[in-house]
């Protein structure tokens, strides 16, 4: 198993200790692409346009935009099996 898959297993068994620069490799993973960083604000933007901000205090992201981003990975790896 990969350091990458690892973060992502952490991630959906709901652990909250997950850094962003963990959350950066996810997304990059999955078609996102960082775009700026405007004080503690990290924007990023996929492929069809939409843009995902997750604001970061302490190396740390909100519990709420964590659960954003587990919906989105289900998403994409639901999609990637059909």
């Amino acid at each position: 198993m990969t350091s990458k898959e690892k973060q992502i297993q952490r991630l959906l068994r709901g652990q909250k200790d997950i850094k962003i620069h963990e959350i950066k490799t996810i997304l990059e993973g999955i078609g996102y692409i960082l775009i700026r960083v405007n004080g503690s604000h990290h924007v990023f933007k996929n492929d069809l346009k939409k843009s995902m901000v997750l604001p970061v205090h302490d190396n740390r992201i909100g519990t709420v935009y964590l659960r954003s981003i587990i919906l989105i990975l289900k998403k994409y790896y639901d999609e990637k099996k059909l």
